[in-house]
């Protein structure tokens, strides 16, 4: 219908009545709302929530794709944490990954009260370069590792160490085979912790460095009350080899190689040893043997030397096998038999004379057990 003047406003306009055309701007009251299906282009966005600008069609974010899922999903990217942001594992935060800005150290820690468990069919622990720690062979050995080179590693047997082994102590429940020297050792003590008065054994070996002075008592073997005692390093000039029953030692050699032996020898057989003298000054020396010959080529005169101490007896025999008419000349300290030295065996005769000492030498008593021998 034609108006004259201004046309009044509509007061409703319903959507028969918009055409196809722009609409420069829209004043939309806020109470107002016009359903989004009323809206071109706006089929595929979700009909809930609000745009404040629609230029086109909205672009909605995918799981998977724009975002991972709260239920799953996985990443194509790196995932940066700052210092000391963790990656936690666990209804208990039980794993926690992360890197502590204050020591620069990086953590994987096990903060529960589980196990910390890594697991692989093969492990490796190295450094950024390459260079081993440790190494894990599934079903053989655990290699441990000094500088890249491998130091340790366990057997079927046992382990297999390359290198020299330093420890503050030992202990061995089975056999110990040793295929080289034992070397640098100040003691070496193998015992068990039972009763001496027991049927078992305690072995000891505790020996000095040489140059030592202390006073450890020396290696000992031990069955029930009976003792070996191997050495006794009170100083280095008392060292011997004791033999002892029942705590009472009953044989000794000592440091200058002397044998004493408490009570009685009893021996299955016994030996002497035998030393041939030459020359015309021939030397008795009492620590070569029991036993002497010599046959003349000359006047002859005898010396006696290296006779026990004092309070030690001493004897020894002398063949003398004349190679001709020559004199015999005696130490002074001899005391014959009789008061006179017997005479001299004849050109290709023997005699047998017997010289025994109990003071150091100082007197020898001189018999002669046999005369014109052949």
């Amino acid at each position: 219908m034609p108006y004259i003047g201004n046309q009044p406003a509509p007061t409703n306009v319903t959507s028969e009545n918009i055409i196809d055309g722009t609409i420069t701007n829209v004043d939309i009251n806020a109470s107002a709302a016009i359903a989004a299906t009323k809206i071109a282009g706006l089929s595929t966005v979700a009909t809930t929530g609000a745009y404040s600008d629609v230029t086109g069609t909205p672009t909605i974010p995918v799981a998977g794709t724009d975002f991972v899922a709260q239920t799953g999903g996985a990443f194509t990217g790196d995932v940066s944490f700052g210092d000391n942001d963790k990656a936690i594992f666990g209804d208990g935060s039980d794993l926690q990954i992360y890197h502590d800005s204050v020591t620069n150290n990086s953590y994987i820690a096990e903060a529960g009260v589980g196990d910390l468990v890594l697991q692989g069919t093969n492990i490796r622990l190295q450094t950024t370069s390459g260079d081993y720690y440790v190494r894990a062979y599934n079903g053989g050995a655990v290699n441990l590792y000094h500088n890249n080179a491998e130091k340790l590693a366990t057997t079927s047997t046992g382990v297999d160490i390359t290198g020299t082994l330093t420890s503050d102590g030992f202990t061995a429940d089975g056999d110990v085979s040793v295929s080289g020297n034992l070397t640098g050792l100040r003691y070496f003590d193998i015992s068990n912790t039972g009763s001496t008065s027991t049927d078992g054994s305690i072995m000891r070996f505790i020996t000095q460095q040489v140059g030592s002075a202390s006073t450890t008592t020396g290696s000992i073997f031990k069955r029930k009350n009976g003792e070996f005692r191997f050495a006794n390093y009170d100083t280095d000039a008392a060292a011997y080899i004791g033999f002892d029953v029942g705590a009472s030692e009953r044989m000794r050699i000592d440091s200058s190689g002397d044998v004493n032996i408490v009570n009685e020898l009893k021996a299955g057989s016994y030996n002497e040893t035998y030393a041939a003298l030459s020359g015309t000054s021939p030397t008795v020396n009492c620590e070569t043997g029991n036993v002497f010959s010599l046959a003349t080529t000359g006047n002859t005169t005898f010396t006696f030397s290296n006779p026990p101490a004092s309070g030690t007896a001493y004897g020894f025999t002398l063949k003398v096998t004349a190679g001709g008419t020559h004199t015999l000349t005696w130490p002074s300290s001899v005391d014959w038999a009789g008061g006179t030295a017997p005479d001299a065996p004849a050109s290709g005769e023997t005699n047998v004379l017997v010289f025994i000492t109990h003071d150091g030498g100082t007197t020898w008593y001189g018999f002669q057990a046999g005369a014109a021998l052949a």
